[in-house]
């Protein structure tokens, strides 16, 4: 019993320190009991030969999160008291210390990881918004807005450090293949203007419809947004999609309090004048090239997961001559700032804090790499 009680302590002292500062557990990784099997939009086992106590700890510790940590105050040193529980109260007393100690490493590898990136960069930021726990990916909805986790998306320049807007979510329990889309709003398009994007128009439709909006409008300061990866056709026109804060265009859709889709583009860019220009960064509109979409499990595994965090208005009702909190959230600022203010809105500051830059992102990949291959390497090892 002493060997155990010696492990728990060790063990529940590098949990309280995480817990002091949650930013440490953000190198902890989960091994998600299932995957998206994207070929037949289903969910798979995941192969698994470890400890499932040891990884109920791990979940916990992560906020429930089954693979990017999402934690929660005391959430860590709460998950080392049940596991000791746990494991004594089922007679596995003796197995304990080796499990301990396997916790202990890697929990003190995130640990080691983030001190050594650099100190956090901390910024004030009232709290807007309000966040979702990963296991409540049911209740998503049109205008809800996904936050990407600091380390989810490293590799993939579309989703990395962006912010969604959900602006269309089809429930259909008789149609596994129902889609949720969604727009990234921050992430302008570099040195390609929507005057640049409607002179590379090919079709004799694109062409004419690109020479009435030139015609009718400068717009050499209007920026263009990836609105995500996916791009339908060959048709800028149709790929374009327009979000912005004017509630009297005709056709324009509203998918949140604020913020309205679609509709006549002319009139939209009519509203923007400023002057003799449309200015991106001074008016209610973003121009979104492409889009983001998955199946509803596929969002839901990945919610599960910690990819993104959920996130809506705390209080969204309109506001005398001001933009609604979740239009301010896609309207405000662009790139890694938006991202930031959403995460700070949200309540997850540490997060936002959390040091990038090209070296920090080399350490990262080498260590999600190491992480991942442990795991590969304990499912292929048979159970004694």
């Amino acid at each position: 019993m002493g060997t155990q009680l010696r492990s728990f302590r060790s063990l529940l002292r590098l949990c309280r320190e995480c817990d002091q500062q949650p930013a440490r557990l953000l190198g902890l990784l989960g091994r998600p009991p299932r995957q998206y099997d994207w070929n037949f939009n289903r969910a798979v086992r995941t192969r698994f030969s470890g400890s499932p106590f040891a990884e109920d700890m791990v979940w916990e510790a992560l906020g429930f999160s089954t693979q990017f940590a999402m934690p929660r105050p005391g959430g860590a040193a709460r998950a080392c008291r049940r596991h000791f529980r746990r494991a004594q109260a089922l007679g596995m007393g003796e197995l304990y210390p080796a499990e301990a100690s396997e916790l202990f490493k890697r929990i003190a590898a995130s640990k080691s990881l983030v001190s050594n990136l650099g100190p956090e960069v901390a910024h004030d930021h009232p709290r807007l918004l309000k966040s979702f726990d990963t296991g409540s990916h049911l209740q998503v909805s049109q205008g809800d807005l996904l936050l990407t986790h600091p380390i989810a998306c490293l590799k993939n320049t579309h989703f990395d450090q962006a912010v969604i807007l959900l602006h269309e979510v089809s429930s259909s329990p008789s149609n596994p293949d129902a889609q949720v889309k969604g727009l990234v709003v921050n992430k302008p398009m570099p040195n390609i203007p929507l005057k640049q994007l409607l002179a590379r128009a090919t079709s004799p439709e694109d062409k004419e419809w690109a020479g009435m909006v030139q015609s009718d409008c400068k717009l050499d300061g209007l920026s263009v947004f990836r609105g995500g990866p996916i791009i339908v056709g060959n048709s800028i026109r149709h790929n374009l999609h327009w979000l912005h804060g004017f509630f009297e265009v005709p056709g324009a859709k509203q998918v949140a309090p604020g913020l309205w889709l679609g509709g006549d583009c002319r009139e939209i860019l009519e509203k923007g004048m400023q002057g003799d220009e449309v200015q991106s960064h001074s008016i209610p509109l973003r121009v979104c090239f492409g889009y983001s979409a998955w199946t509803e499990l596929q969002l839901r595994l990945e919610l599960e997961s910690g990819v993104w965090t959920r996130a809506q208005a705390l209080d969204d009702r309109p506001r005398d001559g001001a933009l609604s909190i979740i239009a301010s959230s896609c309207f405000g600022t662009e790139g890694k700032t938006a991202w930031q203010q959403g995460l700070h809105s949200a309540g997850w500051s540490f997060m936002a804090n959390f040091p990038r830059n090209a070296e920090v992102d080399e350490k990262l990949e080498r260590h999600t790499k190491q992480q991942e291959s442990q795991a590969q390497l304990q499912a292929q090892t048979p159970k004694p």
